[in-house]
């Protein structure tokens, strides 16, 4: 069975692509922050079948997290705590300091 999604204000069915549209701009943008190839891209796999989830990118160190974060402004990184040089601990506090809006998950194996 169909569901119709209705505007709340005009109480109107939705268009397909007003749906879509308003998926997309929902969206929550994510960074994974991890050293190991393989857990980057096992939760880019994972992300992949949720509409409201967009991986915007990846980072392999602390410090390409850090130097990137500004430039694709993402809602959440999801960070490995324990990498080579600069850890998750000192990158999620580095990376609050600039962009205190930024929702951090810690990752750890």
């Amino acid at each position: 069975m169909e569901k119709i999604v209705k505007d709340t204000i005009q109480d109107q069915p939705l268009s397909a692509n007003t749906i879509k549209e308003t998926i997309i701009e929902h969206r929550t943008n994510i960074l994974i922050v991890d050293d190991e190839a393989i857990i980057r891209t096992g939760l880019r796999k994972i992300f992949d079948d949720y509409k409201t989830i967009n991986v915007i990118g990846e980072a392999t160190s602390g410090e390409e997290a850090e130097r990137i974060v500004s430039d694709i402004n993402p809602h959440v990184v999801l960070m490995d705590i324990t990498m080579p040089g600069q850890g998750g601990v000192e990158t999620t506090k580095r990376i609050l300091l600039k962009n205190p809006s930024i929702k951090v998950l810690a990752l750890s194996v």
